[in-house]
């Protein structure tokens, strides 16, 4: 009985996944330094360059944040239709272009229609929402864990990468920072998507590595009347999948929601 919760919870080789998680990991930091921290550098240069008033700065970065709330349905359809990765690579594009039109930006609305519409509808749809379905793809006992990994990595990554994005907008002001960050979108963000496998059943791997002999033995197991730590590890890989409205009538959803407004 021992063996087969020995067999669960610790694979005899190191998971695929935890490669992937590497990687995403990388792709989040980058985009904390640049866009989900990194953006409040630019918001003065930006007023000062362009001629803005607060009111107006400020609006556009307000809208950029409630964009997630608007895009979420879309972006959850393409994952379900697409897959992760396509929807990863299409965000991490959108945002690298505009930070190119960025750069280029010399009146309020160019600024805008960059940021708005290229950089913060990608880098929502990419890396707060593809990337933790990735990562949802591939882990089920030890998601949160490697969703606290994921986020730890981002947060890491904005604790070095803000204070150089800072130091290039006062050596060499904000255009050449959003060229900066373009470069590290499509420069190396978009090259990592493109190694990513969006689920263990692409390479015939189930998730956090286990074997279909091994989920098969503790479901056995359990049913013979096993420990309730067999009983427990079989429910992780028993997927339960809800309906729109299923999911509308479980506490679970509306506390999410509620943390997140």
């Amino acid at each position: 009985m021992r063996s087969v919760v020995a067999r669960l919870r610790h694979p005899s080789t190191i998971f695929y996944g935890w490669r992937v998680l590497a990687i995403i990991a990388c792709m989040q930091a980058l985009n904390n330094g640049f866009f989900s921290k990194g953006a409040a550098l630019f918001l003065l240069p930006i007023e000062t360059s362009l001629g803005l008033t607060r009111a107006t700065s400020a609006l556009i970065f307000s809208l950029s944040r409630s964009e997630g709330a608007v895009g979420g349905p879309l972006t959850g359809y393409l994952v379900d239709r697409f897959g992760t990765q396509p929807v990863l690579i299409l965000g991490t594009v959108l945002t690298g272009i505009g930070f190119l039109l960025c750069a280029a930006a010399h009146t309020v609305w160019t600024f805008a229609l960059a940021y708005l519409v290229f950089i913060s509808c990608g880098a929502t749809m990419a890396f707060q929402q593809a990337n933790p379905a990735t990562v949802n793809q591939w882990f089920r006992r030890y998601r949160m864990r490697a969703g606290a990994i994921n986020e730890a990595a981002g947060n890491l990554g904005s604790t070095f990468l803000v204070p150089l994005v800072g130091l290039v907008i006062r050596l060499y002001g904000w255009h050449t920072a959003a060229l900066l960050a373009a470069g590290a979108y499509l420069g190396l963000i978009l090259p990592l998507a493109s190694w990513l496998k969006e689920s263990p059943e692409s390479l015939g791997l189930l998730p956090d590595g286990v074997t279909p002999q091994a989920v098969a033995a503790a479901r056995q197991a359990a049913a013979a009347g096993g420990s309730a730590a067999t009983s427990h590890l079989v429910r992780d890989y028993d997927a339960v999948d809800f309906t729109l409205g299923e999911a509308l009538q479980t506490p679970g959803y509306w506390f999410l929601l509620s943390d997140g407004m």
